[in-house]
């Protein structure tokens, strides 16, 4: 199989930006060469937001901070900052341990590949992937903690990530 990664390509092999090749553990699903890179990515990505880190990361936030939240209509500042932390911190998570399992990859490659393929990956990996940047979900989840005590916060954890993250393109 011809597998293509940033431009370059080599027979079972990615070539990443720097030069370096990293061997395809899972690709054969046929298709081309951008469709099998797509669901190498997403393989990982289902990897990584059900592994017991990701929840952690996410029990974590919703504890530490949902407190900070009321139902008044005013939004707080520190909501704000807290929405832009939550973002940022599991945006990173998930670039940093899709960079582990794919040496080499690139958000921004994987933000033009998911535009054409939203029919191609699960709804929840949609969600999460396309949710990160809506703050009135981000302060819902945070109320929806506040107001259960902390008592679902296994399941709030996925709610609130899978249902929470903007691919940013740059």
């Amino acid at each position: 199989l011809q597998h293509t990664y940033q431009g370059r390509s080599m027979n079972n092999s990615f070539v990443m930006s720097d030069g370096s090749e990293s061997l395809v553990e899972a690709i054969g699903r046929g298709g081309s060469a951008d469709d099998n890179l797509f669901d190498t990515i997403v393989g990982h990505m289902e990897d990584v937001v059900i592994a017991p880190e990701f929840e952690h990361i996410n029990r974590e936030f919703l504890q530490k901070h949902c407190h900070e939240f009321d139902h008044s209509e005013e939004n707080k500042i520190i909501y704000t900052i807290l929405f832009q932390q939550y973002t940022s911190t599991i945006e990173k998570y998930l670039e940093a341990e899709l960079s582990k399992r794919m040496p080499g990859f690139s958000m921004q490659r994987f933000s033009e590949l998911l535009r054409t393929r939203h029919d191609q990956i699960s709804s929840d990996i949609l969600d999460l992937l396309t949710s990160l940047g809506d703050f009135l979900q981000f302060k819902e989840v945070m109320l929806d903690c506040k107001d259960n005590g902390f008592d679902r916060s296994s399941d709030l954890d996925m709610e609130l990530a899978v249902s929470s993250m903007p691919i940013h393109s740059g």
